[in-house]
C-alpha cells in the first residue's frame, strides 16, 4: 500500500470544470439575454482585450462559486436527498430492493451485493473501529483514506469529482438561465431578438440532461 503526503493544490481542474465553465455559462447567458447589459457593454467596453477577458474570467470564476453554493443546496440537499437519495445511501442499503422505483439507470439504483457491503464495513471497523451510519461520514472517511493511501484511486476519484461538479453546477447555471426571461420581462430589458420560448426550452432541456 502506497503512502503519500497530502499536498496543497492552489488551482486544480475542479476550479475550471466546477467553477469557471459553469460561471461562464451563467455570466454569458446573463449578458446575452439582457438588452440593457448588451447596450451598456457595447458602449463602454475598453479597447484592451486582455483586460476585458481577464474581467470576464474573474467574474465567471466568482459566479461559479455562487452557482456551486446554490446547486449544493437546491440539487443535493433538497432534490437528490429527498428523492433519489445519495449514492452512499442507496448503494449500501439492500432493504426493499425489488420495490424501488428505477427512475433512471439500474446501475445507479442497484445496491452493492451483501458480501461487498460486509467487506466494506469490515474495513471501516478495522481502520476506524466503527461502521459509519451517516452517509456523509461514510463518504468523507473513505475519501480521506483514499487520499492518503491510494494515489491511483485518488486520481480517478478526483476525475469523477470534476465531472460531477461540472454537471451539477452547469445544470444549475442552465436552470437559472431558463428563468431569466421572467425577471428581465418585469424590468422590460429582455433581448427581444431572442425567442423566450426557445430560450426557456433549450435551457431546461440541457439543464435536465446535465442533471441526469
Amino acid at each position: 500500500m502506497e503512502n503519500i503526503s497530502p499536498r496543497r493544490i492552489d488551482f486544480w481542474p475542479y476550479d475550471v470544470f466546477g467553477y469557471l465553465l459553469p460561471g461562464m455559462i451563467s455570466i454569458g447567458s446573463l449578458i446575452w439575454s439582457n438588452n440593457w447589459f448588451l447596450k451598456y457593454l457595447s458602449n463602454n467596453l475598453p479597447d484592451n482585450e486582455f483586460y476585458v477577458i481577464t474581467i470576464f474570467l474573474a467574474s465567471s470564476y466568482l459566479a461559479g462559486h455562487l452557482i456551486s453554493a446554490i446547486s449544493s443546496l437546491v440539487l443535493e440537499r433538497i432534490i437528490v436527498r429527498h428523492t433519489i437519495k445519495y449514492p452512499t445511501e442507496r448503494m449500501f442499503d439492500r432493504r426493499n430492493v425489488d420495490k424501488r422505483k428505477r427512475w433512471f439507470s439500474s446501475s445507479y439504483t442497484r445496491p452493492y451485493s451483501e458480501s461487498f457491503i460486509r467487506l466494506v464495513n469490515h474495513r471501516f471497523q478495522a481502520i476506524y473501529e466503527m461502521i459509519p451510519s451517516d452517509v456523509h461520514d461514510r463518504f468523507w472517511l473513505a475519501w480521506s483514506y483514499v487520499t492518503l493511501h491510494h494515489l491511483p484511486a485518488f486520481r480517478r476519484s478526483t476525475h469523477f469529482l470534476e465531472l460531477y461538479g461540472f454537471a451539477r453546477n452547469t445544470c444549475m447555471s442552465l436552470f437559472l438561465a431558463a428563468i431569466y426571461p421572467f425577471f428581465w420581462s418585469l424590468f422590460k430589458c429582455w433581448n427581444e431578438e431572442i425567442s423566450v420560448c426557445i430560450w426557456i426550452t433549450v435551457s431546461m432541456i440541457f439543464s435536465v440532461i446535465m442533471f441526469f
